[in-house]
């Protein structure tokens, strides 16, 4: 007899040999060398080894061959080859999967691979499975717990499977949609972000988070629970089953957490949210004001109050109240104050900045960093440096790679754009630096360095000292290690703050950092799940990342619709603004808060709220309109639970996809109360053109929806379709600026071709007094240029900010491509499209107008935040180009045109060529809106909607028909080169609301 080997040796020798083998490989194509030796995914789907598996299971009683589970109303069968073959409905016995398609159960997903399956099902002891890999390389152990009302699936151990960010392992059924997941831990994903409609497959993208963490505590290996969705009761009973039974996060409660404790607690929490109205406070202008607004918000109904960030946060040091300004003695006034509101039957809420560390930080930072900031990796100092050097030589431990800043579900060293990596923390010090060069090489030299970042100070230190590359949240905020004490430290400080105030909403903010974690957020479930075991009251889960991740689990229950039944938009996007006008665009219109309010009607939200703009000015005491915003939303409150489902299906019908920040709309609803009844009248608001016009909606943007309008010159005709019968048109004018294309003080903007940069492939070529363009598109798909388009750019500082129209020549070539100009480098853009052939003079009043052009602007293009007219630099190119096609065009002569204030005498509208007349008696100035909404008289209003007169009308004929009518704006002075915005609006038959509707 030989010598006994042991099982661990066995194991040791197996893996050793799949690594020299594949390392082998590996240098093998790393050569250069000819060959068709397998990729790691090739190896994979052959069932070849890549990490050998342990055969610890053989200690099991080993049967192959298919496997049924069982709950009240669903039978799941696995064949033999690891395939789910069968889900039928109990106790009718109806099929559910769709045999059209696989369903592949587990298998795994490699970066852009094939799905690689799992080929045999074997059972071990007890409720425990494997499914294995074509030749037995790959295995997935796994446990099935049967209830009356699910079934549970958990991973249990994994082997032969790579921890590498490239691969997923997910579980898959084709089949009826009420085949429903439900995540068991926060390493589980499903498909689709919305809460409430979660899908296969179910996946686990954080393989490489390996089985403990650095403290050596187990982590969950992923797990969900199935059952079949019978209705909404139904479910929820299910999920309250799974809540009480699996082990799942919840709230800190003075009773049993079981069933009967989750019926309770969702009891609570959706009495407490059953109004989900907000009031929305972002620049807080004194103590006082809250004081003055407060009628207001008790007037509108209001029963939440949100703080944005600065408005509480001392950003020196993580969740501590600032001192001064709305709460003058810090964290006592901002409890106190939460009590005050909830006295007034209020609740607070705040805007929070996940996660961030500031690097003046006192006490994470300070002057001795703490050591579980996160990081990518450590090393030590190749020779010792002064505190005055600016290169330090570094080498990095063994696999330390530098990162790359780019968008990656993964971990470092890939990361997000957002996060910067250019830090090294060693000592007491942080180090900036701004490039690494021989980054390949045994010493890597980190140049061009800023010592003692933050509230650190230089040093000298020694040759041999360990450096650690830390993370950067946007390059200023350090970011906590994940598990780390400093992480849990920043969880407890935050449900401290939460249950202190009894907060009803704290509104996670900034969670871009989560993403350098990997898989999609596996840094900030963690951060969830261990801060909502700590709340001790209901609270709401909100964030501008859009979706539920994971903790908060009322959120997936079917009674989270009475408070949210549809999500509307990022962090309280539907509420009505009183924006106040700026540079960058014109004040908000009460048509704006009428159709904001309709959508949230639309949907049987709750969601009547206000908010500040937290972008854009908006000084409420001067919008002149206020009181009107705020019986509005009133209004609209108290009006919606009284509309049928038909009212609102005709509402709703009127709303168009996509979803984002609300919908978007050629519409909107506007309440009245006529005669004592309530009135709800749709508008074709603005009435539009045969093409070209855009939508009310807002896209990827924070700064508000845009108001659709049409820019034109007084005398300049316009043709619009009144869908709805004959009526007197209403509209609302804008007059904006008169210009002077010939005007000393105009301000030149070309500048030498030799100053400019083109990085493109546009030809730049000068062309008399101007540039010539030139882009061949042929044989190419279309350019559409809305995110990246064909710029070059020369520097030049200019203040634009009464110079905001552009004057120039084009040459056309009817290409149909769009010449784009833009100022700075947020996108103030100046489109002009290419549909006409020869020489044009061409004017643009100001940067505001290209949002109102469907070819360039709308929805999908939402204004930039910053006023973007102070710009040090300018750019030139083409934003569009159709298929197959060649631009050739030219420009010169252009200049950014000086704003000359407007009068206009008398201005009127004639429809179709003299059919019909209607004239205002009275003098429009720059800036001034006038206002007609029916009847003998229109509203004179300044720029921010304070009335200034109301001016006599006088009509003729004034009336337009079904469909398509002509327009004329026109004034008694015959005003030339002025510019105004247009809004003619048409309304059809209102719904009437009964006061009687339960």
């Amino acid at each position: 007899m030989g010598m006994a080997i042991g099982i661990e040796d066995i194991i040791m020798t197996k893996q050793l040999i799949a690594f020299v083998l594949l390392s082998a490989t590996l240098l093998h194509h790393a050569s250069g060398a000819e060959s068709n030796e397998p990729t790691v995914d090739d190896i994979i789907a052959s069932g070849d080894s890549v990490l050998t598996a342990n055969d610890h299971y053989r200690n099991y009683e080993i049967e192959g061959g298919a496997a049924e589970f069982v709950c009240d109303n669903l039978r799941v069968r696995i064949a033999a080859n690891a395939e789910v073959v069968s889900v039928k409905r109990l106790p009718d016995g109806k099929e559910l999967l769709d045999h059209r398609s696989p369903s592949l159960g587990f298998h795994l997903i490699g970066r852009g691979a094939d799905p690689i399956p799992f080929v045999s099902l074997q059972k071990l002891k007890g409720n425990t499975y494997m499914v294995v890999s074509k030749h037995g390389s790959q295995k997935v152990i796994f446990s099935v717990t049967e209830t009356n009302r699910y079934i549970a699936f958990r991973i249990e151990s994994l082997f032969g499977i790579p921890r590498s960010s490239n691969y997923t392992l997910a579980f898959d059924i084709q089949g009826d949609h009420r085949i429903r997941p439900m995540p068991l831990d926060y390493m589980t994903f499903f498909e689709g972000h919305d809460p409430l409609d979660r899908c296969f497959p179910v996946s686990w993208p954080a393989l490489w988070m390996g089985n403990n963490n650095y403290l050596g505590e187990k982590l969950p290996r992923g797990g969900f629970a199935l059952y079949y969705d019978g209705g909404d009761a139904e479910e929820d009973e299910v999920l309250a089953h799974i809540w009480a039974n699996e082990n799942l996060p919840h709230p800190k409660v003075d009773y049993k957490w079981d069933v009967a404790g989750v019926r309770r607690w969702m009891s609570d929490w959706t009495r407490t949210f059953a109004d989900r109205s907000s009031f929305w406070y972002s620049h807080v202008r004194g103590r006082d004001e809250f004081d003055r607004l407060l009628p207001h918000i008790n007037k509108m109904g209001i029963r939440e109050i949100h703080f944005y960030h600065w408005t509480w946060h001392d950003k020196a040091h993580h969740c501590r109240v600032k001192k001064g300004g709305f709460f003058l003695n810090g964290r006592k006034d901002l409890v106190d104050f939460a009590q005050r509101l909830s006295q007034l039957n209020k609740n607070l809420s705040l805007h929070y900045n996940w996660c961030e560390i500031d690097a003046h930080d006192p006490v994470f930072v300070g002057s001795t960093p703490r050591k579980d900031l996160a990081d990518w990796g450590s090393g030590r100092l190749a020779e010792s440096i002064g505190k005055d050097d600016t290169t330090l030589s570094f080498i990095p431990d063994p696999g330390v790679e530098l990162p790359s800043r780019e968008w990656h579900n993964q971990p470092p060293p890939a990361l997000n754009h957002w996060v910067h990596y250019n830090f090294i923390h060693v000592g007491d010090e942080i180090i900036r630096f701004e490039e690494a060069l021989n980054t390949e090489g045994e010493v890597w030299l980190l140049r061009n360095c800023t010592r003692g970042v933050g509230s650190t100070s230089p040093a000298a230190h020694d040759q041999g000292a360990v450096a650690k590359g830390l993370l950067a949240n946007y390059g200023v905020q350090y970011i906590p290690k994940t598990y780390s004490p400093l992480f849990h430290e920043m969880i407890r400080e935050q449900a401290e703050l939460w249950n202190d105030t009894q907060m009803s909403n704290m509104n996670y903010d900034g969670a871009n950092p989560h993403y350098w974690s990997g898989a999609n957020g596996i840094q900030i479930r963690i951060w969830l799940e261990e801060a909502y075991k700590q709340f001790d009251h209901p609270t709401f889960y909100d964030t501008g990342h859009g979706c539920q991740l994971w903790g908060h689990f009322e959120h997936y229950m079917n009674a989270f619709k009475k408070a949210e039944p549809v999500r509307m938009g990022f962090r309280g996007d539907m509420g009505v603004r009183p924006r106040t006008a700026s540079l960058s665009r014109a004040a908000a219109t009460v048509d704006e808060a009428h159709l904001r309010m309709a959508q949230v009607a639309s949907v049987k939200h709750s969601d009547f709220s206000m908010h500040i703009p937290l972008h854009y000015p908006s000084d409420w005491e001067q919008y002149g309109r206020f009181d009107e915003l705020v019986e509005l939303v009133r209004n609209w409150k108290e009006v919606s639970p009284r509309l049928s489902d038909s009212q609102r299906q005709r509402i709703r019908k009127t709303m168009e996809p996509p979803l984002n920040r609300g919908f978007t709309s050629e519409w909107v609803w506007w309440l009245r109360k006529e005669d004592g009844v309530t009135k709800i009248y749709p508008q074709k608001n603005p009435m539009t053109r045969r093409e070209g016009d855009v939508r009310w909606g807002c896209m990827g943007g924070e700064v508000g929806w845009l108001t659709p309008q049409q820019y034109i010159t007084f005398g300049q005709s316009l043709e619009l379709e009144n869908p709805f019968h004959q009526q007197p048109p209403q509209f609302t004018l804008r007059v904006i600026s008169k210009f002077d294309y010939q005007a000393a003080d105009n301000i030149p903007l070309f500048a030498d071709l030799k100053t400019i940069s083109n990085p493109t492939e546009m030809k730049l070529t000068k062309a008399a007094n101007g540039l010539a363009i030139e882009y061949d598109n042929s044989g190419r798909g279309v350019l559409d240029g809305k995110q990246a388009a064909l710029l070059a750019t020369w520097k030049q500082s200019l203040d634009l900010t009464r110079h905001r129209g552009i004057g120039m020549v084009v040459k056309g070539d009817r290409s149909g491509a769009i010449l784009l100009i833009r100022s700075g480098t947020m996108r103030r853009d100046y489109p002009v499209k290419l549909d006409f052939e020869g020489e044009r003079y061409i004017e643009i009043p100001n940067g505001e107008a290209y949002w109102a052009g469907s070819d360039w602007g709308g929805p999908h293009r939402c204004p930039a935040a910053s006023d973007i007219y102070k710009p040090k630099q300018l750019q030139i190119g083409i934003g569009f180009v159709p298929a197959d096609t060649k631009v050739s065009v030219s420009v010169h002569g252009i200049k950014a045109l000086k704003e000359i204030d407007a009068v206009v005498d008398d201005p009127g509208v004639v429809i179709n060529d003299g059919a019909g007349k209607l004239v205002v008696k009275g003098t429009l100035r720059s800036s001034q809106w006038l206002d007609y909404r029916g009847g003998d008289t229109a509203k004179l209003y300044d720029e921010n909607w304070n009335p200034i007169a109301d001016l006599p009308v006088t009509t003729s004929n004034y009336h337009v028909g079904t469909g398509f009518q002509g327009f004329q704006v026109t004034a008694e002075n015959n005003p030339e080169n002025v510019w105004v915005s247009t809004r003619f609006i048409t309304e059809g038959t209102p719904i009437i609301v009964t006061e009687d509707r339960p």
